[in-house]
């Protein structure tokens, strides 16, 4: 594992970049088979999330929380709003901000989207020991807290 790669030797799954991403799409695929049948997206599960439980309610307050673009954001935004998931209630001072909030459905959606991650989660928990589990959150803290490919709008 530790062994000097040179180019000529190197292959993909020498990387542990390429382990970590496969691991996570695993991962990923696991929540979308729950979350499918609601016709929400992760990152719109992550946006009601924010809406409900991070006291994260505009748009742009959603791009950093995510790490992702205003235009990406206001692309999920309307299809949440179109299945009546969310609503924007623009300020009566300021006419360009907007607030967001999570209808009653989306309330009602959440928590079954909360219930895959639940499962997810818990079927990941079933492969790890307890120090594995400790372990990969110390690793995942330490990298995401770095400036380690950190994207320019984060």
């Amino acid at each position: 594992m530790s062994e000097k790669k040179t180019s000529g030797s190197f292959q993909v799954r020498d990387s542990l970049g390429f382990w970590v991403s496969l691991m996570a799409r695993k991962i990923e695929f696991d929540f979308e088979s729950h979350i499918k049948k609601y016709n929400v997206t992760r990152t719109g599960y992550v946006i009601l999330n924010c809406l409900h439980k991070e006291d994260v309610n505009s748009p742009s307050g959603i791009a950093d929380f995510l790490g992702i673009d205003r235009a990406a954001v206001s692309r999920h935004l309307e299809r949440l709003e179109k299945s009546g998931l969310i609503f924007r209630k623009r300020n009566q001072d300021n006419k360009r901000a907007v607030t967001l909030g999570l209808s009653k459905e989306g309330g009602t959606i959440l928590e079954k989207l909360v219930e895959g991650s639940i499962a997810t989660n818990q079927k990941l928990s079933e492969l790890l020991t307890e120090s594995e589990i400790r372990q990969l959150w110390k690793i995942t803290s330490k990298v995401v807290s770095s400036d380690f490919g950190t994207p320019e709008n984060l």
